[in-house]
C-alpha cells in the first residue's frame, strides 16, 4: 500500500503578522537591547536571541537562517524596525525592567503599580511620576502612590493604558525594502 502524505496545514499568520506580534510581546527586550544600529531580537521561541543590524537610512541584516540562507527580509528585521520607529516616535530611551526595579526601591511603590502606567515610557518621565505621586502625599504610603501613579497613567493615556494606533506602519516600508 502506498504511503499517504498528510497536507500541512497553510500558514496562518506572514511574516508581517509574526514580526508585529514579536516587536508587541517582546517590544522591551528589543528596545533595552538598542546600541547604535545594533539589536538582540529574541527568536520566536524565546530559545535564543539574533542580532539585527538595522539603519532606517538603509535596511539592515539578521544572523537568523531565513535571512542568511534565504536572503529574505526576516520577522527579526521587520520586529526591530517597528521597535526602532516607535523609539524614534517616543523621542527616547525606554524605561527597562531595572530602572522600574531601582524605581521602586527608591519608593516604595510595587513594580506591578510602575510597570502598569510605565511600560514604553521614557525613564526621566517615569521617576519625575513617581516622585511627584510621593511629593503630593508624603504620608500616602506606597500603595496611595501606586493608586495614584495607576489613575495618572489611565487618565494621560500611559502605559497599558496607551491607546491603541488605528493605522500600524507598516514595516517593510521602515525597513527600507
Amino acid at each position: 500500500m502506498a504511503e499517504q502524505s498528510v497536507a500541512q496545514p497553510p500558514r496562518t499568520t506572514t511574516r508581517e503578522d509574526r514580526a508585529r506580534d514579536l516587536a508587541e510581546r517582546r517590544f522591551h527586550e528589543i528596545a533595552a537591547s538598542k546600541d547604535g544600529h545594533e539589536y538582540l531580537a529574541p527568536s520566536c521561541t524565546g530559545a535564543h536571541d539574533y542580532r539585527v543590524h538595522y539603519d532606517p537610512a538603509g535596511g539592515g541584516w539578521c544572523e537568523c537562517p531565513d535571512h542568511e540562507i534565504r536572503g529574505a527580509v526576516c520577522k527579526h528585521i521587520l520586529a526591530v524596525a517597528l521597535v526602532a520607529a516607535e523609539i524614534h516616535r517616543k523621542g527616547g530611551r525606554f524605561i527597562r525592567p531595572s530602572d522600574l526595579e531601582e524605581i521602586a526601591e527608591l519608593t516604595g511603590i510595587s513594580y506591578f503599580d510602575l510597570s502598569s502606567a510605565f511600560e514604553g515610557e521614557r525613564k526621566n518621565i517615569c521617576l519625575d511620576a513617581a516622585m511627584a505621586a510621593v511629593d503630593a502625599d508624603p504620608e500616602g504610603g506606597p500603595e496611595a502612590w501606586g493608586e495614584s501613579i495607576r489613575a495618572w497613567a489611565k487618565a494621560s493615556g500611559r502605559g497599558h493604558y496607551r491607546p491603541c494606533v488605528d493605522e500600524e506602519p507598516d514595516p517593510y516600508e521602515l525597513a527600507g525594502v
